[in-house]
């Protein structure tokens, strides 16, 4: 089976300054799956998003401008 880093599965956090993307590797496919922006109803979502998908392990990337 196709791993990514190791992980036969996996929840691929992506940081931006203003959004959150989400994608998810299980079974040797990469998912595009949500964006949550920077508001209070998207940090909702997004924690229900994680808690529904608990057994995934977490890749975090972060994609900031350093000025």
């Amino acid at each position: 089976m196709t791993t990514l880093l190791g992980q036969r599965k996996a929840l691929i956090i992506i940081v931006k300054d203003s959004e959150v993307q989400i994608l998810t590797w299980d079974k040797g496919v990469l998912n595009h799956n949500a964006v949550f922006s920077a508001d209070e109803h998207s940090f909702d979502v997004f924690g229900r998003f994680l808690d529904s998908h608990s057994d995934f392990p977490v890749i975090s990337v972060a994609d900031v401008n350093a000025e």
